[in-house]
C-alpha cells in the first residue's frame, strides 16, 4: 500500500489559488488550475492514490465525458490502452449510497472495464466486473501489469 497521507491530512497540504470568482487547485492529472470543489478534493485524493499505487499518467484521464451529460471523474487504461478502472467521486461529507453505485453501473454499461469504484476519500468501493464476479473490496485494484 503506498504511504499517502489521510484524506483529512491531504486536504490540509493542498495548496489553494485566490482568485475573483473562487478558490482553484493544480490538478495533478490535468496539469492545470481547477476549481476547489468538495469534489475536486476526491478527485485529487484518489488520482494522487492512484499514482503513488503505480498507476500510469500517461494512461489516466480524468473528468472524461461519456455521453450528452454523463462525465466519469476517473478511467485507468492498461498498457494496451483499453478501459481498465472507472472511479466515481463523491464530496467527503456525503455519504456513498446506493444511488451513487447505480449511477457508476450506468457509466460502466457507456463504457466497459474490469473495475468500478466509488469514493468519497474516506470510503473506498471497488468492485471487479469480469466473470467470475468477485466480492467487493474497500481499497482499488493493483495497476495493470506493465507488458
Amino acid at each position: 500500500m503506498p504511504n499517502i497521507p489521510s484524506y483529512d491530512g491531504f486536504v490540509h497540504s493542498v495548496d489553494l489559488a485566490r482568485h475573483p470568482d473562487g478558490l482553484y487547485m493544480h490538478c495533478i492529472l490535468r496539469r492545470r488550475l481547477v476549481r476547489a470543489t468538495p469534489e475536486e478534493f476526491v478527485r485529487q485524493y484518489v488520482l494522487k492514490h492512484l499514482l503513488a499505487s503505480g498507476y500510469a499518467r500517461a494512461l489516466m484521464s480524468a473528468e472524461r465525458k461519456l455521453a450528452k451529460r454523463n462525465r466519469v471523474d476517473i478511467i485507468a487504461y492498461d498498457p494496451q490502452a483499453k478501459p481498465y478502472l472507472l472511479v466515481e467521486c463523491k464530496r467527503a461529507d456525503q455519504d456513498l449510497s446506493i444511488d451513487h453505485l447505480f449511477q457508476l453501473i450506468r457509466y460502466h454499461s457507456q463504457f466497459p472495464v474490469r473495475y468500478i469504484a466509488l469514493s468519497n476519500g474516506v470510503r473506498t468501493h471497488c468492485i471487479h466486473c469480469v466473470q467470475p464476479l468477485k466480492a467487493p473490496m474497500d481499497h482499488f485494484p493493483d495497476p495493470p501489469p506493465k507488458e
